[in-house]
């Protein structure tokens, strides 16, 4: 439970970030990939979970965000940050989770411009800040697990 708070927290913290300055600060990166790496070896060490398994599962859960940097890369269409936080949320919550966080908080990205395109607020060349996007799927997707259990 400490674990989703702080993760939220992280997230929602960054995703105001990013709406008003348009830029994530680097010490908040450093910040969360200390508390990435920290809490793997707690889970290791204390946890006793395997470190194999759980390596190859935070590994491939970075896919989404490195995905992310190459579109940040390739078309300077994404910033840096939103890759590497997206990089650090993978860390934590496995390829799949990743996944399904990337592509619903692009269909909430997506489902907003369009309002916000037909209600004449903004063009189609403005930028929007995608982590608010990010942490509200990761909010979701946690109400939505709690429901369930």
């Amino acid at each position: 439970m400490w674990e989703v708070v702080g993760m939220s927290g992280y997230l929602l913290a960054l995703g105001l970030m990013d709406l008003r300055e348009k830029k994530i600060g680097v010490v908040w990166l450093v910040w969360g990939a200390a508390a990435a790496v920290g809490i793997f070896f707690y889970e290791v060490t204390a946890g006793g979970a395997d470190a194999g398994t759980l390596a190859v599962q935070s590994l491939l859960g970075t896919l989404p965000g490195l995905f992310l940097l190459g579109v940040a890369r390739l078309t300077a269409k994404m910033g840096y940050g939103d890759g590497m936080v997206l990089l650090l949320v993978g860390l934590r919550v496995g390829y799949a989770r990743c996944v399904a966080l990337l592509c619903f908080s692009l269909l909430l990205l997506s489902l907003c411009s369009v309002v916000l395109l037909l209600c004449r607020r903004v063009k189609g060349t403005t930028r929007m800040p995608y982590l608010p996007f990010l942490a509200a799927s990761y909010v979701w997707e946690c109400v939505l697990q709690m429901g369930s259990k």
